[in-house]
């Protein structure tokens, strides 16, 4: 059971908005990310959501983390928006499934009374004369469905102020001990909660149980008949049994969450958890079968969050009467305030998207201040996969239309740094300078040149990575100005060939757009150089090396137009693309690169 729609008015900063939840065409929810400044009533829309899961876990469970009767969210008109006289909100759930709630600036007889008018929804009919505050829900009459919510899915919440504290600052952490969870076997109690504040505790208790049931229950043999021979007896054969690893749900669960730690930690090496001994048994993980972190509580803050995020998911899951056999078949709710709070820029951009991807049926609502997670989940998810909803207006914008993320930008471009190296780039250099998009331009034209017999025309130059084309942009707003005469050598700023630039030339910069050849497969970027064979064995060798659009019809300005088949070097995989072409590829596959390298003498002769 999925979110449909939340409407809010008059709530805090928020005049009207009624926001429809997202849903890919195979039924999977996109994730929403909610921005805005501080004060723009992210937290607030948040809220009126949890507070109607906590209303639904009430009617289901004896064990709510709010009492009977009561509600999660503060039920004040000081909540108001200034200069309205009500607040009003809706959140509306699969099969008609509702949670609304009012809030008057007085009792209704005498807001009736006061300003002779009342708003425009059904639902007022429902407050009573002498209140000024409601809350209604059909939740009673759906006991049935709710039940099937909370016994199919997971259900979360995490709060922004979540934080574990590490083992330095809190000494029970410290020597904190793992234990087996202890669940209360009774049809009227979930044993999960749905706010998560510090769950790395009881994640670690269940991770000792999925540890338990890996290692006694799924542990498969097969007897084999060995022959043994004795003196004057004859020949028998004894059976004897011979593992053969381990085959379960928690196998399949324990070897996701390996993956996971290989992605947080950003490496390939091999890591496993250990488990102490049952006087002191803390859980630590082993790099190489070497003891590397002694006590998982010894994590950063960051890590820490991001572990408690993935574990808390499946652990719920879990402990639902669901059965699974991989992260993908995850269904439920989750909604994270302050997505990024505590991490790092590494662990934003890479880590954090890359976990979203791995629950497609979660129905992930989010709130965020970081263009780098917003730009981590667009390179991961892929443009309208996800929506990022502006507070407290409610429109749908996309990255660039990000306030925060135009402020970052306009910092990094004015950034003295940045300014700073490229001076030093000119000023140690008595080559001509090539700046290119990125690390595999430089990767590709060096095999390039010596594939090709251009060794030559590329020692002319000094190759320097922009990291992005937005840089070369910077670059050559660096150099419009007199510098651009004066500067001691040639510079050329070579874009790739998607980017609509125009040849020019000032003083001694170069601007040029690497050649475009229409008939190969990949569009964007260096690799469009590439022939189909190539591209097509690399993908044969690695399928994920491509992602691939399928050729769609639809109906524009009512006509038919057909948009063809588009190939994309995948964005995380293009680092393993470049090094595998690099490895196989052939005189042939280079061919194009001569255009480059005719630019490349164009400038060395001008």
């Amino acid at each position: 059971m999925y979110l449909k729609e939340i409407i809010i008015e008059n709530c805090g900063p928020i005049g009207f908005i009624k926001i429809d939840l997202p849903f890919q065409d195979n039924g999977n929810p996109k994730p929403i990310v909610l921005i805005g400044q501080n004060g723009a009533g992210k937290s607030i829309f948040i809220s009126h959501i949890v507070n109607a899961l906590l209303s639904i876990k009430q009617v289901v469970y004896d064990d709510t983390e709010v009492e009977e009767g009561k509600v999660f969210k503060y039920r004040s008109p000081s909540y108001i928006k200034a200069g309205c006289t009500y607040s009003y909100s809706k959140v509306k759930f699969e099969q008609d499934m509702f949670q609304l709630e009012w809030q008057l600036d007085r009792k209704k007889s005498d807001f009736e009374n006061h300003y002779q008018y009342t708003p425009a929804i059904q639902e007022w009919n429902q407050i009573e004369a002498n209140a000024n505050s409601h809350l209604n829900s059909n939740f009673n009459n759906q006991e049935v469905a709710l039940k099937e919510l909370f016994d199919k899915n997971c259900v979360l919440y995490f709060p922004p102020n979540r934080f574990e504290e590490p083992g330095w600052l809190n000494y029970d952490n410290l020597v904190n001990k793992v234990d087996y969870r202890f669940n209360k076997r009774l049809s009227n109690l979930s044993n999960r909660l749905i706010i998560n504040y510090s769950p790395l505790k009881d994640n670690q208790n269940w991770l000792l149980d999925l540890l338990f049931d890996k290692f006694t229950l799924e542990f498969k043999t097969q007897n084999f008949n060995f022959p043994v021979n004795q003196p004057g007896q004859p020949q028998v054969n004894i059976p004897m049994p011979v593992f053969l690893g381990y085959e379960g749900e928690s196998n399949n669960i324990h070897n996701e969450i390996l993956k996971f730690l290989g992605l947080l930690f950003q490496t390939e090496e091999k890591l496993r958890f250990g488990i102490g001994k049952r006087r002191a048994r803390q859980i630590e993980i082993l790099k190489n079968e070497t003891s590397w972190i002694k006590n998982i509580f010894n994590l950063s803050t960051g890590e820490t969050i991001l572990l408690n995020i993935f574990l808390t998911i499946i652990k719920d899951f879990d402990l639902s009467t669901a059965t699974f056999q991989n992260l993908s078949e995850i269904r439920g709710i989750v909604v994270i305030d302050e997505v990024d709070s505590h991490l790092h820029s590494n662990l934003q951009y890479i880590v954090l998207p890359q976990l979203i991807k791995l629950f497609p049926k979660v129905q992930f609502i989010l709130t965020s201040h970081s263009p780098l997670f917003l730009l981590g989940l667009k390179n991961q998810l892929g443009e309208g996969n996800f929506h990022i909803t502006n507070l407290p207006d409610g429109q749908e914008i996309d990255i660039e239309s990000f306030s925060e993320f135009e402020k970052a930008y306009s910092y990094f471009k004015e950034s003295i740094k940045f300014k700073e190296d490229v001076k030093a780039e000119i000023a140690i250099s008595h080559k001509a300078l090539l700046f290119v998009e990125g690390d595999y331009d430089i990767r590709y034209l060096t095999k390039a040149a010596e594939l090709l017999g251009k060794q030559e025309i590329l020692d002319f130059f000094k190759l320097v990575d922009s990291d992005g084309h937005g840089n070369i942009s910077n670059v050559a707003k660096h150099f419009d100005s007199k510098l651009a005469e004066v500067t001691p050598q040639k510079i050329l700023l070579l874009y790739d060939c998607d980017q609509q630039k125009q040849p020019s030339k000032k003083g001694k910069v170069y601007k040029r757009v690497m050649p475009t050849v229409a008939e190969n497969p990949i569009k964007k970027g260096i690799e469009n150089l590439f022939p189909i064979a190539i591209i097509d064995s690399a993908k044969h060798h690695k399928q994920a090396f491509i992602d691939i659009t399928p050729e769609i019809q639809k109906l524009e300005r009512g006509e038919n137009v057909i948009i063809p088949e588009l190939w994309e070097a995948n964005k995380s995989e293009k680092k393993n693309l470049c090094y595998w072409i690099i490895e196989n590829g052939t005189i042939d596959d280079f061919q194009n690169f001569n255009g480059v390298f005719d630019i490349l003498n164009e400038i060395i002769n001008d």
